[in-house]
């Protein structure tokens, strides 16, 4: 992207745990949303997700 001006912007993920669970008598979560801000749109973004039965964890990873 260089000589392209990026944007900042609020960005969505959702992620489909219904699978990930399928079979678990518990399943609570059957998706989990996560929405953040991309602050700087030239740098690549990684966004892990640590789930359990009952909750989840998510960060911006480099």
């Amino acid at each position: 992207m260089r000589g392209v001006e990026a944007e900042e912007k609020t960005s969505r993920l959702c992620f489909d745990t219904s699978t990930y669970w399928q079979g678990c008598t518990k399943q609570f979560l059957p998706e989990i949303n996560s929405v953040f801000q991309v602050l700087d749109a030239v740098r690549h973004y990684h966004v892990p997700v640590d789930i359990n039965q009952f909750g989840h964890s998510a960060s911006r990873g480099d």
